[in-house]
């Protein structure tokens, strides 16, 4: 007794794989078959228009095989995160493990790769942007503070202080001018007015009473003394 012809077990190359959700032409219009099948006799239709290209290709008959680059940069556990380090975070003080859903700098621009191998290459690239901003932050302060240490020694007012290189009395350096500049010893000098000084513009409740221009105009509200 012979066994009836029952075609082949597997669907013949080429075909997309069962469960791939990408696009695959005139697929929507096409039933009746399983998924295999269908695709098997879409992708080998002539009339059908698709890449020349498949993107799921047939890999098992050929010696294709992945290569995996490595790691450009990696953690140095004994320089970076230093024991001593004042700004060092116990978060990202190692590679979290596969599974961690917390936040991970610098890998939200990052595919194709390893959580393991994407979170390394972010931290350390986190790392050094953190070293070039602690070496700004401690030239800049250095610099502050490298005029204060080592040219002045005095006071914060005796740095404020503008000096000049004039020296008094002043030296005569125009004799052409000598009629201009006229030296009047000091008791040929009038006199300064006294203590208390009260001008024109002195406010009539700041005088003493016994002033005459004490007084007050009609409507003002505020009180002599």
């Amino acid at each position: 007794m012979s066994l009836p012809n029952i075609g082949r077990v597997s669907t013949p190359q080429p075909h997309f794989v069962p469960g791939y959700t990408g696009y695959c032409p005139q697929y929507m219009y096409r039933i009746g078959n399983t998924y295999s099948a269908l695709t098997h006799r879409l992708l080998i239709d002539p009339t059908v228009a698709h890449s020349e290209k498949l993107i799921l290709s047939d890999r098992t008959n050929d010696e294709y095989s992945i290569e995996r680059q490595p790691v450009a940069t990696q953690l140095d556990d004994d320089d970076r995160r230093r024991e001593d380090d004042d700004q060092r975070d116990t978060i990202y003080r190692f590679t979290p493990m596969p599974g961690y859903e917390g936040y991970i700098p610098r890998t939200k621009d990052k595919f194709g790769k390893r959580y393991a191998v994407t979170t390394t290459e972010g931290l350390s690239e986190f790392e050094r942007d953190c070293q070039r901003t602690r070496a700004q932050l401690k030239r800049l302060r250095h610099r502050v503070a490298q005029p204060i240490s080592t040219i002045s020694k005095g006071s914060l007012g005796e740095r404020m202080l503008r000096l000049n290189d004039y020296e008094i009395p002043l030296r005569l350096v125009r004799p052409d001018a000598l009629s201009v500049v006229k030296e009047v010893p000091m008791e040929n000098l009038p006199p300064l007015p006294g203590l208390p000084y009260f001008s024109r513009d002195t406010p009539p409740l700041a005088l003493p009473n016994e002033h005459p221009e004490k007084w007050l105009k009609l409507g003002n509200a505020s009180t002599g003394a």
